[in-house]
């Protein structure tokens, strides 16, 4: 018998603040060129720009994989 497996993914939206809170700018600069030292290594994966059309505008979806993550990034653009 199969069972049926439900995920539940919550998303934690950080203002500015909170941001700045979590991480400065050696750190931040540490990580960027790990990754993309990782990324010239064939360690990581992070394909090209997935565009959505929607009504006057598109959604851009932006995935990538590090070793031991993953995530995504979206936004919205309208056209005027």
């Amino acid at each position: 018998m199969r069972q049926e497996v439900r995920f539940i993914m919550l998303t934690l939206l950080l203002n500015k603040k909170e941001v700045q809170n979590l991480i400065d700018m050696p750190c931040s600069n540490y990580c960027c060129e790990n990754a993309f030292k990782e990324w010239t290594e064939g360690q990581s994966d992070m394909p090209p720009k997935i565009y959505l059309k929607v009504k006057d505008g598109d959604f851009r979806a932006m995935p990538a994989a590090l070793p031991g993550a993953a995530g995504i990034s979206g936004s919205v653009s309208y056209r005027e």
